[in-house]
C-alpha cells in the first residue's frame, strides 16, 4: 500500500465518521512517524519467534565489522550510531583476538562491576547503552564490531505527490491504518477498515 492509497482510505473514513475534522499534512506526518515506529517495534518484538519477521527486518540490519568501520572507544566510550534503534551484537578486537561483548542493562552492569568474581575482563567484556554513547569495560578495549537494526525511513506525505513511502516491502492497510486512526482519535473495527479500503478501490 502506498501513501496515496492510505490517505484516500483515511479521507473516506474521516468524511464518514467526522466530516468536521480537518486533517492537515503536519498532523498526518506526525502520526505517520509514530505509526512507523510502532510497527517496527512490534516486528522487532516478534523477530525472535518468527523467522519470516527476521527476513522482513533484514533490510534494516547494519553490520560494522571489527576491521570495517568498527565502533571506536576512547577511555571506554564510543559514539552511538545516530541511526541505531536496537543493538543486536558486539564483539571486541584486541590484536588478533576477537571476543563477544555482552550487552547489558544498568542493573546487570552494576552487578558485574561490583563483584570481584564477575567483574568484566578482556576475555569477558560488557557494554551498556548510555543513550547517545556506549560504555565498555574493560576500558582498554578500543575497537568493536557491532550489528544493529536501524529505523526504517520516516514516511512523509505532501499532498503534492513528492511522498516518502513506508520502507517495508508489503505493508498492508490493516498494519498501518489502525495505529493512525487511533492516534487521530478514531476507534474503528478492523473489518470496517477493510470495507472502507475495498470501497476506495471501486
Amino acid at each position: 500500500m502506498n501513501l496515496v492509497d492510505l490517505v484516500q482510505v483515511l479521507t473516506l473514513i474521516k468524511n464518514d465518521k467526522k466530516p468536521e475534522y480537518v486533517l492537515t499534512a503536519e498532523n498526518l506526518n506526525r502520526v505517520l512517524d509514530l505509526a512507523n515506529r510502532k510497527i517496527f517495534s512490534e516486528k522487532l518484538s516478534k523477530a525472535e519467534q518468527d523467522g519470516r519477521v527476521q527476513d522482513e527486518l533484514a533490510p534494516f540490519k547494519v553490520v560494522r565489522g571489527v576491521d570495517d568501520m568498527p565502533l571506536v572507544f576512547v577511555n571506554g566510550l564510543a559514539q552511538k550510531p545516530s541511526n541505531c534503534f536496537y543493538a543486536l551484537a558486539m564483539n571486541a578486537k584486541r590484536g588478533t583476538d576477537v571476543k563477544e561483548v555482552e550487552l547489558v542493562n544498568e542493573l546487570h552492569w552494576a552487578e558485574r562491576m561490583g563483584n570481584a568474581i564477575t567483574k568484566p575482563t578482556l576475555r569477558d567484556p560488557i557494554c551498556r547503552d548510555l543513550g547517545t554513547r556506549y560504555q565498555i569495560e574493560p576500558s582498554a578495549i578500543q575497537y568493536c564490531g557491532f550489528s544493529y537494526y536501524r529505523l526504517p525511513r520516516t514516511p512523509y506525505f505532501t499532498f503534492k505527490g513528492a511522498n516518502v513511502e513506508f520502507e517495508y516491502d508489503n505493508i498492508t492497510v490493516l498494519e498501518v491504518l489502525p495505529y493512525i486512526l487511533n492516534l487521530l482519535g478514531f476507534s474503528i473495527p478492523s473489518a470496517e477498515i477493510v470495507a472502507y479500503a475495498q470501497n476506495e478501490k471501486k
